[in-house]
Formats: structure tokens, C-alpha cells, sequence
């Protein structure tokens, strides 16, 4: 399970930045804002976390529960924990199950020419183009 550390990581990666400093100004942060994130000691507001999560290219939930998790973690609340825990991997296996449907979907055209004898059920998104 990732961290917000690795988050952090993530996000420095994807825009090229080599600082605490320069990941902060990027965020509109302070450096000791990003040093507590690293250190457990604070975490990433919703606003803070869509960022992270539009330039690394995931869910913001992701990175908002998984602040949760550490908040847990930190407050000693091992119920909590489990439950953010359990939430973040119920958010992953719905990710990968609509991904691999994606992925396995049928064309207009495929789903056109299958006709009625067909076994397999193809459910179409209408994108209005």
C-alpha cells in the first residue's frame, strides 16, 4: 500500500522536481508543509491531493484515503486503520475491474453485428459523438 510519502515521491517525479522546496512552491505549499506530509506529521487537504493526483495520473481518493490511513495509524486507532485500509483496497479492485472491462469492451460496430444468438452481454457507453 502506498504512502503519502510515496505520493510525494510520485508527484515530484512526474513534473521533474529534485526538492521538498521545489515540490512546495509547485503546490503552493510551504517546504515544511511537504517535510510534515513525509514525516506523517501532517497530510495533503482535498485540494492538495487532486493536484497530486491529476499530474501522477490516479484517483484523489487514493491519495485522500490514504492520508486517512496514516492519520489512523498515527492516532493508534487500529479499527480505523483497518477500515481506511480495507476502503483503499475495495477503491482498487473497482479501478482494475473497470479497467479490465474497458479494455474488453465491444466496438459499436462489434456490438451491431453480434445479433441475438450471441452468449456474451456488451454493455455500450453513449460518449454523444
Amino acid at each position: 500500500m502506498k504512502t503519502i510519502n510515496d505520493y510525494v515521491d510520485a508527484y515530484a517525479r512526474s513534473k521533474s522536481l529534485t526538492s521538498d522546496y521545489s515540490i512546495a512552491k509547485n503546490l503552493g505549499l510551504t517546504r515544511q508543509a511537504v517535510s510534515k506530509y513525509r514525516h506523517d506529521r501532517a497530510f495533503p487537504d482535498t485540494g492538495t491531493a487532486w493536484l497530486m493526483a491529476d499530474a501522477i495520473g490516479c484517483d484523489p481518493l487514493e491519495i485522500i484515503t490514504a492520508a486517512e490511513v496514516a492519520r489512523a495509524k498515527r492516532a493508534h486507532d487500529a479499527t480505523r486503520t483497518q477500515l481506511w485500509e480495507s476502503r483503499l483496497r475495495q477503491m482498487g479492485a473497482a479501478m482494475l475491474l473497470i479497467v479490465v472491462g474497458f479494455l474488453g469492451s465491444a466496438t459499436p460496430v462489434q456490438a451491431a453485428t453480434l445479433g441475438a444468438e450471441s452468449p456474451t452481454l456488451y454493455i455500450m457507453l453513449n460518449l454523444g459523438f
